[in-house]
């Protein structure tokens, strides 16, 4: 079980917006060796449907992962918040793994930009509790040049006034 000391035996996966069955499969944790076991199943089961959509698990591959692995993600605990936290979710300094879950990063930006979000009011959330150290965060770890020339001057200034309106991070608060 992540954030107990030790990996998972099986599959982990956070929850999507509430805390409820089924999970979110845009960030997960499982073992190779539980992967290897399963496969022929979890292949068998997407061979086999029809479609894209698992009613009562989920769309695409998250409702594939959430039908297959039923047993397994409700017999464990859903991914600490920690290694799965959202933007639009209260900022915590000692989050691991951030999840543009919905808006994407250049969502948020555009929306500091034209005040336009394709996610209804999850960008305007996120902007208040924390999307915007993770977002800086984001730029200043992404390596890919072509992302950085996507940035414009605009976007940069809405930045910079995203960092004043929301709540950042400092050194000493990450754990």
């Amino acid at each position: 079980m992540i954030g107990q000391g030790h990996l998972t035996d099986t599959i982990q996966m956070g929850y999507e917006m509430q805390n409820i069955y089924p999970l979110n499969a845009g960030l997960f944790f499982a073992s190779t060796r539980f992967l290897r076991e399963t496969y022929d199943a979890l292949m068998n089961e997407l061979y086999s449907s029809t479609s894209l959509n698992y009613p009562g698990f989920g769309p695409g591959d998250q409702g594939l992962l959430n039908k297959v692995y039923e047993k397994q993600l409700l017999d464990s605990t859903p991914l600490a918040k920690h290694f799965n936290a959202k933007p639009y979710q209260p900022l915590n300094c000692a989050d691991k793994i951030v999840h543009f879950h919905g808006p994407k990063p250049l969502d948020y930006i555009g929306f500091l930009v034209s005040h336009e979000c394709h996610f209804k009011g999850m960008c305007a959330q996120g902007i208040k509790l924390g999307a915007c150290a993770h977002l800086a965060e984001w730029i200043q770890y992404t390596a890919s040049e072509d992302v950085h020339t996507l940035i414009t001057v605009d976007m940069k200034e809405a930045l910079q006034k995203c960092e004043n309106l929301s709540v950042m991070c400092t050194p000493h608060d990450v754990v």
